[in-house]
Order: C-alpha cells, then sequence, then structure tokens
C-alpha cells in the first residue's frame, strides 16, 4: 500500500537543502540590534589595552604612507577600507534598534485623480 501511494505523489524536480548557518557569524545590524553584546563591546573598547591596540592602529593608518606616485587611486581605496574597518569595529559598541521592514502589500494601486 505504500509503494502505491508513494507511486501517486507527484514527483518533485525540486529539491530544497538546508543551508546551516555557523551561529557565531553574525552581520553588524545583528550586533548591533543586541543591547547584551553591545554592552560586552563598550566594556571591551574601555580596556586600557584593547584601546591602546585600537590607537596604535589609529596612529599606523595607511593614509600616512607615501603614494608611489600621484593619483594613486589604490592607496585611496586601501585608507577608506582602513577607516571602515576600524570606524566598523568601535560601532559594535552601539547600540541600534533593528529596522523594521516595510510590509510587502500587493492590493490593487489607488487611481490618481
Amino acid at each position: 500500500m505504500k509503494r502505491f501511494l508513494n507511486w501517486l505523489r507527484p514527483k518533485s524536480t525540486v529539491r530544497v537543502q538546508i543551508i546551516q548557518r555557523d551561529p557565531l557569524r553574525m552581520s553588524m545590524e545583528e550586533w548591533r540590534s543586541n543591547p547584551e553584546l553591545c554592552r560586552k563591546a563598550e566594556l571591551a573598547l574601555k580596556d586600557p589595552v584593547v584601546r591602546q591596540m585600537l590607537d596604535v592602529l589609529w596612529h599606523d593608518h595607511i593614509a600616512r604612507w607615501v603614494p608611489s606616485k600621484p593619483g594613486d587611486v589604490l592607496l585611496a581605496c586601501r585608507a577608506e577600507g582602513w577607516n571602515l574597518a576600524l570606524n566598523a569595529f568601535e560601532s559594535l559598541a552601539k547600540h541600534e534598534k533593528p529596522i523594521d521592514n516595510i510590509p510587502v502589500t500587493y492590493g490593487a494601486d489607488e487611481e490618481v485623480k
């Protein structure tokens, strides 16, 4: 009987695969929406050793390097990436409420008079 029921079931060519996500890998938005994680990051940033490490990174900024030729775009891009990384690291200590997505509605459009 079971074989017969399986035969009646429609054959699907689409396979569903569950993608496992490492729970320790999260986005900036996920981190900053968690007040406890932001509090821990704030405490870590107040640690004198961590603060000194960040100060070294800010002081040893790649933008202070002399470009090999005038208008070196690559150096400017690297400097901007350096800024973004350091600012992002420090922003982990700032709590931010998650942004609510606008619900999608597929209703009829209203007529404009």
